[in-house]
């Protein structure tokens, strides 16, 4: 994972790896989490760049209250042609942190 940031307490966040939805992926280090937990919990958002079952996604995620255990998002986008809500939890253990997905299609 990748993290970047040019003020205003945005962090744009690049991940790598496909994230399967509905599984617990790793995706960086507790450092990283603490990172953008303390930037979000004064902007309220985060942008990011991903795979989701191996689909591209981008887009502004709002984020409710983040914490040192989780960080709990979501963002409605345009996710392989079709309206989608992105939602997920982010959380850390000692060393790594980690994302949980749920991706549900608007009709």
């Amino acid at each position: 994972m990748k993290i970047h940031y040019d003020g205003y307490n945005i962090p744009e966040i690049d991940i790598e790896d496909s994230i399967e939805a509905g599984v617990k992926t790793e995706i960086g280090t507790a450092e990283q989490y603490d990172n953008i937990m303390q930037l979000t919990e004064k902007s309220g958002i985060f942008q990011v760049n991903c795979l989701i079952d191996d689909v591209a996604m981008g887009g502004t995620c709002l984020v409710n209250r983040p914490s040192e255990n989780y960080i709990d998002f979501g963002c409605v986008c345009n996710f392989n042609y079709t309206p989608t809500i992105v939602a997920g939890t982010m959380e850390k253990d000692s060393t790594k942190c980690y994302v949980t997905l749920t991706v549900t299609t608007l009709s």
